[in-house]
C-alpha cells in the first residue's frame, strides 16, 4: 500500500503531481470559516484568511484530488504551488460568507 501524508498546508500542485496512484491520502483539512468563528472566536476576516491562505478546506482537497490582526503571509515557496483552479472554490467561500455576514471581503492569496 502507498501512503501520502501532508500536514498543515495549502492546496499544492506538487501534492497533486507526487501523489498520483496512492492507495491512501492524508492531507490537512481545516474547518469552514463559520466554524472557525464560532468555535475558536476568530474574527470574520481571520476566519476567511485561515481557511483560504493558511489551511486546506475539504473542498480544496477534493478539488486537488479530483481528476482533471496582521495578515499571515504565506511563503512564496508555498504559494508557487497554488493550483489556479482552486480559485473558484475560494470565491464561492467568500461569496457565501459575505452574503451571510453582510461583508465585502476580497480574496487575496498574498
Amino acid at each position: 500500500m502507498r501512503l501520502a501524508f501532508s500536514g498543515d498546508t495549502l492546496p499544492n500542485k506538487w501534492w497533486i503531481e507526487n501523489t498520483q496512484g496512492v492507495d491512501f491520502s492524508i492531507h490537512e483539512c481545516f474547518s469552514p470559516p463559520n466554524l472557525a468563528k464560532s468555535k475558536w472566536g476568530f474574527t470574520q476576516k481571520e476566519a476567511l484568511n485561515a481557511v483560504t491562505t493558511i489551511h486546506s478546506t475539504a473542498a480544496f482537497f477534493g478539488k486537488m484530488m479530483a481528476p482533471g490582526g496582521e495578515r499571515y503571509n504565506t511563503p512564496d515557496s508555498v504559494l508557487a504551488g497554488w493550483p489556479e483552479d482552486v480559485n473558484t472554490l475560494v470565491e464561492e467561500i467568500y461569496k457565501d460568507f459575505n452574503e451571510e455576514h453582510g461583508t465585502d471581503y476580497k480574496f487575496q492569496l498574498k
